[in-house]
């Protein structure tokens, strides 16, 4: 019984209420695990960084503008749920969680990602549907155990080259972009890994297809290309 009252302790759950802002000292550096999930959190105190021991922090479907730079001192984090709030950009401090796994920043208002992104040495699962991201990082090509990554509904008008260096990578699903043209590298890399690439993506049988050894870049094909294909 005092194995699972500790247990308890060590948890905290705050989902679905109307909390606007909370005090760090209600908690303390025991707590392994806290969630403050579908509440109205405009911003988190800088005692945050103090629950150094936290490895799962949720806080999706917040109002959150902007995340402390003490957030980097949060080294035991394995996952971190940001989805649904209002994030612009993350703090450079976030390439301090070394043993993050997971990081879900679905539906936020990213613009770019901190170019050193690629220190996330652990990251499994990167989630960034529905950002406004319109580039990467070239860091992003050194998340040697990334597997899936998902950049669908974002502003993407090109992928960067190092993304090929991602030998662990098992899905990336890239709909809804404004890509146009995929260089050779990514092409190549595309076709010897076919099953990287989800179907729901769309992005042509071109892709698939031979790739020219004069052409520097590799033209998706637009949906206008696909309709007058089909009445000829």
């Amino acid at each position: 019984m005092k194995n699972v009252l500790k247990l308890i302790k060590m948890h905290r759950l705050l989902d679905v209420n109307t909390i606007s802002h909370f005090g760090i000292k209600v908690f303390n550096n025991l707590v392994i695990s806290l969630h403050i999930e579908f509440n109205h959190l405009k911003a988190l105190p800088n005692s945050i960084g103090n629950l150094t021991s936290l490895q799962v922090l949720s806080l999706k479907f917040n109002h959150l503008k902007a995340l402390p730079n003490s957030i980097g001192n949060l080294t035991a984090l394995q996952t971190l749920d940001l989805g649904g709030n209002e994030l612009t950009e993350l703090p450079d401090s976030i390439i301090n969680l070394r043993t993050l796994q997971t990081l879900n920043l679905r539906n936020n208002s990213l613009t770019r990602l901190p170019n050193s992104i690629g220190k996330l040495i652990a990251l499994q699962k990167l989630d960034l549907d529905g950002n406004e991201l319109t580039e990467l990082p070239n860091s992003i090509g050194k998340l040697i155990a990334l597997q899936t990554l998902d950049l669908r509904n974002n502003k993407l008008t090109r992928l960067p080259n190092p993304i090929v260096n991602i030998k662990s990578l098992k899905t990336i699903y890239i709909r809804d972009n404004k890509l146009t043209r995929l260089p050779n590298p990514i092409v190549n890399w595309i076709r010897y890994n076919k099953n990287i690439i989800q179907k729901e993506n769309k992005l042509g049988e071109k892709i698939l297809g031979s790739v020219s050894s004069e052409s520097k870049e590799q033209r998706i094909p637009s949906q206008r290309d696909k309709s007058f294909s089909k009445r000829n």
